[in-house]
């Protein structure tokens, strides 16, 4: 019977510690798995995604463009950034961020309605699974795949360009699919 009790409390700490590995296996695992997981999700509709956008119109300070992300395979909504960079900087175009969380702009659908608004908390990543942008919180709009919208971007200048970045949610992770921008057309 005395040899019964310390078999006994071996088998238990043995167990224990198999549970202790097995929850730390999960938990440290897991997340990365799912994230992997999206992030090739991700890639594969960027693949397929193209953004058209027109050219930058500018009326006093109200600039307007509308434009279009198409993909014939997916549909549902996509979150739509807007913001305006120095001419200069159009060679960083892919790593620069919106200075601001508030919302410069707004947009409308086809139907002449204002798109609705999201708040997104937390980290942007690129397809490559990189953070690209970490805000506390940042608006965006909502728009669907194929489908035109306009953006109506107030106080930008004729020396800015006007970035779009578009924002597609693979299993709570938020990545920029496409982006691009636009110019002021050059007169002749």
């Amino acid at each position: 019977m005395e040899s019964v009790i310390p078999q006994l409390i071996l088998i238990i700490a043995v167990v224990g510690i198999g549970i202790a590995l097995l929850a730390f296996s999960f938990a440290y695992f897991l997340p990365k798995e799912v994230f992997s997981i999206s992030q090739q999700q991700a890639n594969q509709i960027a693949g397929s995604t193209s953004l058209s956008v027109g050219p930058l119109l500018i009326n006093n300070t109200v600039g307007s463009v509308v434009a279009e992300v198409y993909n014939p395979s997916v549909n549902g909504s996509i979150e739509v950034v807007a913001f305006t960079i120095p001419a200069s900087l159009q060679p960083s175009v892919g790593v620069v961020t919106p200075s601001t969380s508030s919302l410069n702009y707004q947009v409308y659908l086809t139907n002449n309605k204002r798109a609705n608004t999201t708040t997104i908390s937390g980290s942007i990543y690129d397809v490559g699974g990189s953070v690209i942008y970490s805000p506390s919180k940042l608006q965006v709009y909502t728009v669907s795949f194929n489908s035109p919208f306009t953006i109506i971007y107030n106080g930008v200048s004729s020396n800015q360009d006007l970035v779009v970045w578009i924002i597609y949610k693979v299993n709570n992770y938020w990545f920029r699919i496409v982006y691009t921008y636009t110019t002021v057309p050059q007169s002749p």
